[in-house]
């Protein structure tokens, strides 16, 4: 397929989040997956397939294969955003220190400010010494009444699942363990956001 003539943005699931008011995010892998179309017509087909009115576009990163926002930030409601912590240390600090002030700069779709929560992102370990993994709080999946967070069984889980509780103050939090699904590049929002339940009368209820 043409992807320059073609209509057709190539992304995934994982890497496209919304606030229900016109506001669309998605990081920008996106661009890199579509080379040869220019970012703005990048920009405008997404906008126009969602009928959006704002795109916003974090940096993703670099040691994270997807690329995708789930990994790094989790809209909790239509003005509030989780936005992922590293350690000074480890290498993509920066990068997520950008995305948090980018959103802290900027307005959902009803033109309010984003509150920003930070939440840690625990620190990148590797497998044979060569295969980063990246371990993330913010790939959870609401489902109804409840949030499914991975967690690792480490010192930082306690405050992930505080700062969900503090967020969500009206569900119950479950912890999962993610060591094992985490070595394939992602979590539970990566394995189970394509699988709503038709039963669900709230369009809202898993994300």
């Amino acid at each position: 397929m043409n992807r320059q003539s073609s209509n057709v943005v190539f992304t995934e699931g994982g890497n496209l989040m919304h606030d229900g008011l016109g506001v669309t995010i998605y990081s920008t892998r996106t661009y890199s997956q579509n080379q040869g179309v220019d970012r703005s017509v990048v920009d405008q087909r997404i906008l126009t397939a969602f009928d959006a009115s704002k795109g916003i576009v974090p940096q993703d990163p670099s040691l994270d294969g997807t690329g995708h926002v789930d990994m790094f930030l989790k809209v909790v409601n239509e003005n509030t955003i989780l936005v992922a912590e590293y350690a000074p240390n480890q290498r993509d600090y920066q990068i997520l220190e950008n995305a948090a002030a980018l959103f802290a700069g900027e307005t959902n779709g009803r033109g309010e400010p984003w509150n920003v929560v930070r939440i840690p992102q625990p620190d990148v370990y590797y497998v044979l010494f060569i295969f980063p993994v990246v371990r993330t709080y913010t790939n959870s999946v609401i489902v109804n009444d409840q949030v499914l967070v991975p967690t690792y069984g480490i010192a930082s889980d306690a405050q992930a699942l505080a700062i969900y509780q503090q967020v969500f103050p009206d569900r119950n939090i479950i912890s999962l363990n993610a060591n094992q699904i985490i070595e394939s590049a992602g979590a539970w929002h990566c394995v189970t956001m394509e699988h709503p339940n038709p039963t669900n009368a709230d369009p809202g209820g898993m994300n």
